[in-house]
């Protein structure tokens, strides 16, 4: 379920708004292999009306699993913003769409989620990634024959 402002509520007084959404509700789910979002998102706001538009004032804190982008492994992070803020035009170009005299505010707040999320995850900046797999030492390199193709070691000789 999307979160709702009624405008007609708004008209007459602030409106608060507080709970919890799904990451599904937010579409938080299937964003990238390395991000997971399996916990509720919680907010707090207040909504105020403007001449033509909306204030949206508030926190927002949601706890996200990723795979650490060099070692892969799993890490959790609290992510959230205890002064948000949302200026939502109600008339003009930039207009927000209303239905049925509400404004859905899951868009602009899931647009700020997806902007605090690192875009490379990484457990640690110390993280040292992978285990290294053993490199060939220059003795087994020497002691490999060296590969040859005729067209490639004739092309080589040639002096332009």
């Amino acid at each position: 379920m999307p979160l709702l402002l009624n405008l007609l509520t708004l008209s007459e007084r602030n409106v608060a708004l507080s709970g919890q959404l799904a990451p599904e509700e937010v579409g938080l789910v299937g964003l990238d292999e390395l991000v997971h979002a399996r916990e509720p998102l919680e907010y707090d706001f207040e909504a105020s009306q403007m001449d033509d538009a909306i204030l949206v004032q508030g926190s927002w804190r949601m706890r996200i699993t990723f795979e650490c982008g060099r070692c892969l492994k799993p890490f959790t992070l609290d992510f959230g913003h205890e002064d948000w803020a949302c200026h939502l035009q109600l008339k003009g170009e930039d207009a927000v769409p209303v239905v049925n005299e509400a404004v859905d505010l899951t868009l602009p707040l899931r647009e700020d989620i997806l902007l605090a999320l690192p875009s490379h995850p990484v457990c640690d900046e110390d993280c040292a990634g992978l285990p290294k797999s053993r490199s060939e030492t220059e003795k087994e390199r020497a002691a490999r024959p060296e590969l040859s193709s005729g067209a490639w070691t004739a092309l080589d000789k040639l002096k332009l």
